[in-house]
């Protein structure tokens, strides 16, 4: 199986949250991404912080350990069927976020975050909690 990381629970594992970071130890056999925008998001995050230099090395830290996919055509081809979509129905979902869930649709990964509710609004795309507890693998 595999995960693509929101950076929500990126975050929350950076600052050491236990359910988090058990969930990380539960998956650690399995494929685990993030996208290009979580690491825009967290270079944003650490640029505006009072602790820049400690902040740019959490950056780093999730550099060095996960695989992050581009932003390509293919998903931005996704994403522009999601935004459509969305319209459509009324709903909204900054384009942010609506890439990252493109990026876990055109991958086939399920999105790992905290804010499953925001993100049930996205059609196909497949949600956890990992700020929750999972069953025992």
């Amino acid at each position: 199986m595999g995960y693509l990381i929101d950076t929500d629970i990126i975050l929350f594992s950076l600052k050491g949250d236990k359910t988090v970071n058990d969930n990380f130890r539960k998956h650690r056999l399995d494929s685990i991404f993030v996208s290009a925008i979580t690491i825009g998001e967290l270079t944003y995050g650490a640029e505006k912080s009072q602790q820049k230099e400690k902040n740019y090395k959490d950056v780093d830290v999730v550099k060095r350990n996960f695989v992050s996919f581009d932003i390509s055509d293919e998903i931005m081809s996704v994403f522009g069927k999601l935004k459509a979509q969305q319209e459509k129905s009324g709903l909204v979902v900054a384009d942010m976020d609506l890439q990252i869930a493109a990026t876990a649709i055109y991958y086939n990964l399920t999105l790992v975050t905290n804010n499953t509710k925001h993100f049930s609004k996205i059609q196909g795309l497949k949600t956890e909690n990992w700020k929750q507890a999972q069953p025992d693998l």
